[in-house]
């Protein structure tokens, strides 16, 4: 008579503790001869990890841009030129309101094969609040109403030079500087001081303040 009995499952060879000693002991000597690039590696890694937390909070907490035609104002009051006593009493009445307040005087002009008017501009040279919006590049800034500047691209434009004349609104000036607003490299301009820039019934100036509400 024949038995049968019951398989037994076959055990898996284990390591146990000399197979651990033996893995700890490799990655120790890995350790040992790779220890210059382990060091160089988690070096790096930290380095990355602060440049994105400081270049995270910087962007958090970077101040938006300046506009191009307020500076450091807050508000713009639009003023018509076409009425001299009314803007002068309203511009008396800005400055009694709200302090210090800087005129921009616009007057738009013609030129010769142009689809935009070009802008004649009487602004005063380092203002209160639009001071970084105006620049000399090269030259000097105009003086009286026989002088003007003019930016880089409107000289461009229209083939003008330093110690050439600009006379789109009918009185010749002599070019004397190139001009530039900084915070807005594309804003294209003539320059003319402030004396020689406000004519009667074609002027248009902008005036800006630090705390009021826009007037106009």
């Amino acid at each position: 008579m024949t038995v049968a009995a019951p398989l037994r499952p076959v055990a898996r060879a284990e390591g146990g503790l000399p197979a651990r000693r033996a893995m700890v002991r490799w990655a120790w000597r890995m350790l040992r001869r790779e220890w210059r690039s382990q060091i160089l590696v988690t070096l790096l890694l930290l380095v990355a990890v602060a440049v994105a937390v400081c270049g995270g909070t910087a962007l958090y907490h970077a101040p938006p841009p300046a506009d191009p035609t307020l500076g450091t104002a807050r508000d713009v009051w639009v003023l018509n030129g076409q009425d001299p006593p009314a803007m002068t009493a309203d511009i008396t009445a800005l400055r009694r309101a709200y302090g210090t307040v800087d005129m921009v005087g616009h007057t738009p002009e013609r030129a010769p094969g142009l689809a935009r008017p070009v802008d004649y501009r009487a602004q005063p040279l380092g203002g209160t609040h639009t001071g970084h919006l105006l620049a000399i590049h090269r030259g000097r800034y105009p003086s009286g109403a026989t002088e003007a500047a003019v930016t880089t691209g409107t000289a461009k434009l229209l083939g003008l030079r330093l110690g050439g004349s600009i006379a789109l609104d009918g009185h010749p000036r002599t070019i004397v500087g190139i001009a530039e607003n900084p915070s807005d490299l594309t804003d294209d301009f003539v320059l003319v001081a402030p004396a020689g820039g406000r004519r009667r019934g074609r002027c248009r100036c902008s005036g800006t303040g630090t705390a009021a509400r826009a007037h106009g």
